[in-house]
């Protein structure tokens, strides 16, 4: 019966060491492939953000240290051994004539390990030829070269259309690191197993005494209450809306709820065990390398805001806040993904009315602004005269009165013609005026406007030339048209010098659109007129060739009214050269066509 015993515990002794055994070499091969995989992963993102245009443009010669393209790719080498301090060189090398040749690499130019731009890399072995033949990533096995021994992660770049290997993209990682930190993963996890079969034991032990009932009780209940925990948990992590995820130190994702399937379209198997950085811009890749790399030093992010592309391929606008926890004894990085595509939409939607609301401000501040400045002076002067002629009436003979009353009547017809425009203006901005396009013969609309402005002209000798054929059809609203061929007729004769000329023109294009002007052998413009001349912001204040009074009101009244048509209006102009305003009403040929309107 003793010696029965003494077997038996034999076979349970060998049984424990065999699974012993068993588990470190299984979490060394499953340790060791994981760090190869993540390696290969990271690298992978990187070669996917280098410049490929930039790359074609170097040759691998000394000539390459002056081009731009080297400069730009010598930084961001030099950035990507700044975030991944695990590794101690990044580089780019080809292949010339059987032979290895530097590109650039992540040393400053005053390191003596710094590879200037073809330099033969002599130490080459054919592991570092490999990528150039077959096109496939590797990582070597550890190599012994002058600055030490290293295990090396190769990616071959490929030209986009040929899908030849034009140059290989290498990061070396310290061997002693490397095998360091797996030993470190590997003893951890013996220790582990190692306390468990400790345990074991134990229970087995102790399973010989009644007391044992009690505790197999106690340890039902933490069992029992552990499993309630944990369903707890993943019960408030799956109903939550946003999504919350795991992801190891290396940005290898270890957990997603539900969520992300209604948010990013994937499923949680898609995500699990991947890297982060196949789900991500490459634009962004470096921002959130930088973040990952935050958390494992800061402990947390917040408000982290960027994009993750949806399985559909369209980018989602999202925050991320997370913090560093301990899991199963290794710190992780628990955070939340929320989609905030709907508040960047309202945040754009807001910043649009806040401009619109600014810029509807400023035009009333305009609008008051040339009210109080424009009628305040007319006014004045319109009393000064009446007030003087009932002082002085008595003295006055009846030329000097004749020649009062003239003045006055000139003041009353430019008070009239600003008032109108203030109000068709203010009218126009509160949608109060009605939209009635019809069809009807320019010429003589133009035709009856020179008759009405014929006075003005003739005072300062201006012949208006109707140059319009009798058969011109438009379709148009009258009153708005009126109102535009007035005052830009009106500006005409303003801005041209006594015995001038203004005429009157217009054509149909190939489909259809009129196109409107009205040339005059005025005084003309400059540049910096012409750029402002459309703006409500900027005050014209010039006068014309006989010192009439202008606002610019009426032109921004012209523009308002065209762009109602669905047309457009501009100016050419050189000072002294006169000026020439085009508009368009463009082709309509049912009411359906017409442009959105009050």
């Amino acid at each position: 019966m003793k010696k029965r015993k003494v077997f038996t515990g034999i076979i349970y002794f060998i049984a424990i060491a065999a699974i012993f055994i068993t588990f470190v070499v299984y979490n060394w091969v499953n340790i060791k492939n994981e760090h190869i995989e993540t390696a290969l992963q990271i690298a992978r993102s990187i070669e996917a953000t280098l410049p490929k245009s930039d790359i074609k443009m170097l040759e691998a010669s000394p000539d390459d240290i002056s081009k731009p393209q080297y400069q730009s790719l010598k930084k961001s080498l030099r950035e990507i051994i700044r975030v991944n301090t695990n590794a101690r060189f990044a580089y780019i090398f080809t292949e010339k004539d059987g032979k290895i040749y530097f590109m650039a690499d992540s040393e400053p130019e005053g390191s003596e390990d710094y590879s200037p731009p073809g330099q033969e890399y002599t130490e080459a072995k054919p592991e570092d030829k490999q990528p150039f033949s077959d096109g496939q990533c590797h990582i070597t096995e550890p190599l012994q070269d002058r600055w030490g021994i290293w295990r090396t992660v190769y990616v071959p770049i490929k030209d986009d259309i040929t899908q030849k290997t034009i140059a290989v993209f290498g990061m070396d990682y310290d061997a002693k690191f490397w095998q360091g930190h797996i030993t470190n993963q590997v003893i951890n996890a013996s220790i582990l197993i190692t306390f468990l079969l400790i345990l074991l034991v134990l229970l087995k032990i102790l399973s010989n005494y009644k007391s044992l009932k009690v505790n197999n009780g106690e340890l039902k209940l933490a069992q029992v209450a552990l499993k309630e925990s944990e369903e707890k948990y993943k019960t408030i992590a799956h109903s939550t809306l946003d999504v919350i995820f795991i992801v190891d130190a290396f940005g290898k994702q270890l957990f997603f709820n539900e969520s992300v399937e209604r948010i990013l379209g994937y499923s949680v198997d898609e995500l699990i065990g991947k890297s982060f950085t196949e789900f991500v811009p490459t634009s962004e890749l470096p921002n959130y390398l930088a973040m990952l790399k935050s958390v494992f030093r800061h402990k947390e992010v917040r408000n982290f805001a960027t994009k993750i592309y949806h399985k559909d391929g369209h980018l989602v606008d999202v925050e991320i806040n997370g913090k560093l926890i301990k899991q199963k004894g290794e710190y992780v990085g628990q955070g939340t993904i929320v989609d905030i595509t709907d508040r960047k939409k309202a945040e754009k939607e807001i910043k649009l009315k806040n401009e619109e609301l600014a810029k509807s401000n400023s035009e009333k501040d305009k609008l008051f602004s040339i009210i109080a400045h424009d009628l305040r002076s007319p006014f004045n002067s319109f009393l000064g005269l009446t007030e003087y002629i009932s002082d002085e009436l008595s003295t006055l003979s009846l030329t000097e009165i004749q020649g009062y009353l003239q003045s006055m009547n000139k003041t009353a017809n430019n008070l009239y013609k600003l008032i109108e425009n203030l109000l068709d203006w203010a009218r126009m901005q509160q949608n109060q005026i009605s939209f009635l396009p019809e069809r009807f013969q320019l010429f003589q609309l133009v035709e009856n406007n020179s008759e009405l402005l014929a006075e003005s002209a003739k005072s300062k000798g201006i012949r208006i030339s109707n140059q319009i054929p009798d058969d011109f059809e438009i379709f148009a609203d009258k009153n708005m048209l009126q109102s535009v061929i007035r005052n830009l007729i009106s500006n005409a004769i303003k801005f041209t010098p006594i015995a001038g000329s203004i005429s009157v023109s217009a054509k149909k294009d190939k489909n259809g659109e009129s196109i409107i002007s009205v040339l005059d052998s005025g005084i003309g413009m400059s540049s910096i007129q012409i750029d402002t001349l459309f703006q409500m912001d900027f005050k014209q204040n010039r006068k014309g060739t006989e010192g009439e009074p202008s606002t610019g009101l009426g032109l921004m009244l012209c523009k308002e009214f065209i762009e109602k048509h669905g047309g457009k209006i501009w100016v050419e102009s050189k000072v002294n050269k006169g000026s020439i305003f085009y508009f368009t009403i463009p082709f309509l040929a049912e009411s359906k066509e017409l442009p959105e309107t009050n």
